[in-house]
């Protein structure tokens, strides 16, 4: 009888185990089985939210559309207007170059010849700050406060034989800030080509030479200048709002 009811405590000690077992098995499955639906709601909102804030986004580009097309900045300022009919008026010819670039050609200028001509060439607006804290606030002839900017562009000159990379400053007019010389009929490699010397290291009537030559022969003149600065500009801007248009698309599909 000992043994018997031993055995039997045993197999139901043993009967009892397994149960709790089992139960701690299903714990274990149901923990798991609540964990899976957690990580599978946290996927099914990161589309809400991505989709949330890309209408938060298309909003935000739809309001700055609004306004630069209210503003009337996509249409050409009558001062653009009047400064592209005075570089026509001497010779010059405008044609866009890709999406916010430009160039102004004049086959009569440049060399003695007159071969190649001269092509000004700049990209968007190129407009960098100017620091003249040195020299205090620009005033123009009028009496208004210049903007601090500097205007970049490149002057080729005669087929390429010659590439100034210049910046019109609003205190000091043009500065040439490397000239790239190349024989006609050379291919130009600007990675492996001499870019010249360091023009603030030249004699000062040296660098006025070839500031003269820009101006006088090339015809890179104050309205050159102006109108390179304002096209760019203008350009940009409308190449901003078509830009937003292109993204808003995008966020709306």
């Amino acid at each position: 009888m000992n043994r018997l009811i031993t055995r039997t405590l045993v197999s139901r000690s043993h009967s009892f185990r397994t149960p709790v077992l089992g139960q701690t098995r299903t714990l274990v499955s149901r923990s798991h089985s609540f964990r899976t639906p957690v990580l599978g709601q946290r996927k099914t909102n990161t589309p809400s939210r991505s989709f949330s804030a890309a209408g938060r986004l298309h909003e935000l580009l739809s309001r700055e559309i609004d306004e630069e097309v209210g503003s009337g900045h996509l249409e050409m300022p009558p001062v653009l207007k009047d400064l592209y009919d005075d570089v026509v008026s001497k010779g010059w010819k405008y044609e866009d170059v890709g999406e916010v670039g430009g160039a102004l050609v004049n086959e009569r200028k440049g060399t003695p010849s007159g071969m190649g001509g001269v092509r000004v060439e700049f990209f968007g607006s190129d407009m960098n700050e100017f620091d003249n804290s040195d020299d205090g606030d620009y005033i123009d002839e009028e009496g208004e406060e210049e903007e601090d900017i500097a205007i970049d562009y490149t002057v080729i000159v005669g087929n390429n034989t010659m590439v100034f990379d210049c910046t019109t400053l609003p205190t000091t007019g043009i500065q040439i800030n490397s000239l790239i010389h190349r024989p006609p009929g050379k291919e130009l490699d600007e990675a492996n080509t001499y870019t010249g010397p360091n023009f603030d290291t030249l004699p000062s009537d040296v660098v006025d030479g070839f500031v003269d030559y820009l101006v006088d022969d090339c015809g890179v003149d104050d309205d050159v200048e102006a109108f390179v600065g304002m096209m760019g500009d203008w350009r940009e801007q409308a190449a901003y709002v078509s830009w937003m248009k292109g993204i808003n698309d995008v966020l709306k599909n």
